[in-house]
């Protein structure tokens, strides 16, 4: 059956034309055939569709819903894969990174990766990956990029992060010099030497390593901040993280994290160990070697401290030496101090010019001066007394006071012999021929004979000689020798 082909087909119509069709009625396709054709659909359009979930009824459907259900369809069967761009065209399609002269403004929200050799100037790119040669401008911002080439800066001047470089230094060269393009020098980290201008044989390892450096030279730092603030000073040497991080002066040498972490101006300092030296400022000739030696010194100079927590509390005392853990641990301003041992010293805090060798050896002294004590455990009991010597282990009770005592004793802490007030006492012994007391003298009134059998005396009868029982130490030893004498020779001895 012909019809009359009408030149617009009326989609409202559609429904009933179908089922005309089914009945061997008239039919779309002629209408379809004979109407202008439409190159780009736009999603507005209909078509007619056959619903065969509900009896194959005539229905439109618009240019929209296909392509939806169409990228819904293909997202199933495809996924995104990773490709090469090879141009970008700029926001208002007048210009290309790889033509133009015009620098285009890229703004990137993950960490892309651009790829070719004839990429220009990039303004904004965080996280920017780039391979291959950038063949002329610069990346002025984009902290964190990362180029790898054979030479991806080969030409132009620009920025790296806050340093600056120009003529035809490579990224990795870059990279290894530091700002200021210095060849001898050495830079690996975000900001590790980034503005060095003229230092040179310089190392900075990690993040803002010797940041500041502009004319220092000799230096080497590894760790996060290590020499951060180091402008002019020279030869420092700073390992771990935050180690020298305030220093500007020279001669510095610090090992360990946070080790001579406040030094300013202090030269010639030497420090090992967590936090040792921790808040030297100014301080100059200092050595100290475990966790938290001579942490709280600041101006004190020349002191040598060894072992864990050897001087811990000293501020601005001078010229002290503690070997052994926590030796003059309380010292702040006292000077010229001697420790040797574990504990030895342990409480002084302003005493000066003392002497404590051996385990907890003057132990309690505070502010007492001059004094010397060897041995372990001994010249216990002296806080604040002076001028005492004390030689032999375990001497333990002294008075708090004790001022000019010379005190000798056998290591079990027995005191033989004492100097004081100006005279030497030794406690009541026998002496094979005469009782003394304490005093040194004689205890009683007592005669002294030559035993037989004394020396080449072989004779019975000896001849006794009387001994004053109240002579002093020394007379009575002068008196002895003398009386011993005549008893020989009395008895037929000679010499």
């Amino acid at each position: 059956m012909k019809l009359d082909a009408p030149t617009v087909v009326d989609l409202s119509n559609m429904q009933h034309t179908h089922a005309s069709a089914a009945q061997g009625g008239p039919s779309t396709a002629p209408e379809t055939v004979s109407v202008a054709a439409k190159t780009t659909p736009v999603d507005a359009d209909q078509l007619p569709l056959v619903d065969s979930a509900a009896a194959n009824v005539l229905k439109k459907l618009t240019w929209a819903n296909v392509k939806a259900t169409l990228k819904t369809y293909f997202d199933t069967l495809y996924t995104g894969n990773a490709g090469t761009v090879t141009s970008v065209t700029s926001a208002n399609g007048a210009a290309t990174i790889a033509t133009t002269t015009t620098t285009p403004v890229i703004t990137i929200v993950s960490a892309p990766v651009v790829t070719g050799a004839s990429q220009t100037a990039i303004t904004s790119a965080a996280n920017l990956v780039t391979v291959g040669a950038l063949n002329a401008g610069s990346i002025t911002s984009g902290f964190g990029a990362i180029d790898i080439g054979a030479d991806p800066l080969t030409a132009g001047a620009g920025s790296f992060t806050t340093g600056t470089f120009s003529g035809a230094a490579t990224a990795l060269r870059l990279i290894a010099h530091g700002a200021g393009g210095i060849t001898s020098n050495t830079a690996v980290g975000i900001d590790a030497l980034a503005t060095n201008t003229t230092g040179v044989s310089n190392i900075a390892i990690g993040w803002r390593a010797l940041q500041l450096n502009t004319t220092g030279s000799n230096n080497t730092a590894s760790g996060r901040l290590a020499l951060d603030n180091n402008i002019v000073g020279s030869n420092n040497t700073a390992y771990g993280s935050n180690a020298l991080r305030f220093n500007t002066a020279s001669d510095n040498t610090a090992i360990g994290a946070d080790a001579l972490l406040y030094n300013t101006t202090g030269t010639g300092n030497t420090a090992s160990g967590r936090t040792a030296l921790f808040n030297n400022t100014t301080g100059n000739n200092n050595t100290a070697s475990g966790f938290e030696a001579l942490i709280n010194n600041s101006t004190g100079s020349s002191n040598t401290a060894v072992g864990y927590f050897t001087l811990q509390s000293n501020t601005s005392g001078y010229s002290n030496t503690a070997s052994g853990q926590t030796a003059l641990r309380f010292t702040t301003t006292g000077h010229s101090n001697t420790a040797s041992g574990h504990n030895a010293l342990r409480e002084n805090t302003t005493g000066n010019y003392n002497t404590g060798i051996g385990l907890g050896a003057l132990y309690d002294n505070t502010t007492g001066s001059n004094n010397t004590a060897i041995g372990q455990n001994t010249a216990l009991g002296i806080t604040t007394g002076s001028g005492n010597t004390i030689l032999g282990a375990n001497v333990a009770g002294l008075a708090t006071g004790l001022t000019n005592n010379v005190i000798l004793a056998s290591g079990d802490g027995t005191i033989r012999a004492r100097f004081n007030a100006g005279a030497w006492a030794m406690p009541a012994y026998t002496a094979g021929i005469a009782t003394f007391s304490a005093a040194g003298v004689i205890s009683s009134a007592t005669s002294l004979a030559v035993p037989l059998g004394f020396g080449c005396n072989s004779k019975s009868a000896q001849t006794a000689v009387a001994v004053n029982a109240a002579s002093t130490d020394l007379a009575t030893v002068v008196a002895l020798c003398n009386q011993l004498r005549a008893a020989l020779i009395a008895n037929g001895i000679t010499a």
